[in-house]
């Protein structure tokens, strides 16, 4: 009995002192629709929140796997049905979506709270027809006792992240 007092006690700290353990981050929902013949929309819904740490989460993504490090972000990639990545181009437009609070051109979520988000992606194609919306880095602002840290979502977890036409 002793033991699992001691964990479960040992357990409650670490997760009060390290944000990366009690984050609420979590795919709700995905969807892909081809809306017309050259025009297809992919959304990826999740929800995100610290219990014991302000996070500040991007408006604007970006198209490409660039790895960004003690940033704020979120890269996207489409790829066909073979898999391939298609090319960056202007034919595509992300945003993400929220009702959270807006502060410093970054959506904030405060301690304690959680809000959900949408990543909407429209593209129109130009010969290559997506058939897969992947995220392939997110990283976040995390702030816990005054102490800034930058997290990313891992790669395991980011398998979550993505959206195939039916």
């Amino acid at each position: 009995m002793k033991i699992i007092t001691i964990l479960s006690s040992a357990t409650f700290c670490l997760a009060v002192l390290v944000p990366g353990v009690v984050s609420a981050f979590e795919v709700t929902d995905t969807s892909a629709y081809q809306l017309t013949e050259t025009t297809s929309l992919f959304t990826i819904t999740y929800e995100f929140g610290y219990l014991n740490g302000v996070a500040q989460l991007p408006i604007l993504p970006t198209y490409g796997s660039t790895i960004h490090t003690n940033q704020t972000h979120l890269s996207y990639e489409l790829s066909d049905q073979s898999g391939e990545v298609l090319p960056a181009n202007y034919n595509t437009v992300g945003v993400v979506l929220s009702g959270a609070n807006i502060n410093n051109n970054y959506y904030q979520i405060e301690a304690g709270d959680r809000q959900t988000f949408t990543l909407l992606v429209i593209h129109n194609q130009t010969g290559e027809t997506p058939d897969t919306l992947s995220v392939t880095s997110f990283g976040h602002r995390a702030e816990v006792n005054e102490e800034v840290k930058y997290l990313e979502v891992s790669d395991e977890q980011l398998l979550d992240y993505q959206v195939t036409l039916n």
